[in-house]
C-alpha cells in the first residue's frame, strides 16, 4: 500500500477516513489494483482527471476534484473493469469504498483537504 496516510477533511470537518496519497506515476498506476478490500479508506490520485477500475475486486465511489480540491463530479458505485473518461477541470481523483460518498453526504462544491 501507499505509505503517506492522512485523514480526510470535508468542509473543515475531519472524518475517520484514512486517505493514502498516490502522487507518483507508479503509485497512481498501481492504485487499488489487486487489493481485496478498502473499507473506511480513500486513495487520492494526483495529478489525475480520469481513472479505470481494471483488475479491481470491488466497487468504488469516485470523486473528481478541481485545483482548489472542490468536488466537481461524483460517480457512485463504479464496478471493476470500467473506464471513467477525463473530467474537465479535474486535477485529482479521490477513490473511496462504495457507499462512502453517500455516508459522508458528499456533494458537488464541497471542499476536501487532508490532515
Amino acid at each position: 500500500m501507499i505509505n503517506s496516510e492522512k485523514l480526510l477533511v470535508i468542509n473543515n470537518k475531519t472524518t475517520a477516513v484514512k486517505t493514502y496519497i498516490a502522487d507518483t506515476h507508479s503509485k497512481r498506476f498501481l492504485g487499488l489494483m489487486g487489493k481485496k478490500s478498502f473499507e473506511n479508506k480513500a486513495l487520492l490520485l494526483s495529478p489525475c482527471s480520469s481513472i479505470h477500475t481494471f483488475f479491481m475486486r470491488f466497487n468504488i465511489d469516485v470523486i473528481f476534484l478541481d485545483s482548489q480540491n472542490k468536488i466537481i463530479k461524483i460517480a457512485n458505485n463504479i464496478p471493476p473493469w470500467r473506464i471513467l473518461l477525463p473530467v474537465i477541470r479535474a486535477k485529482s481523483v479521490l477513490e473511496l469504498s462504495t457507499q462512502t460518498a453517500r455516508r459522508l453526504t458528499l456533494k458537488t462544491g464541497d471542499e476536501i483537504s487532508f490532515n
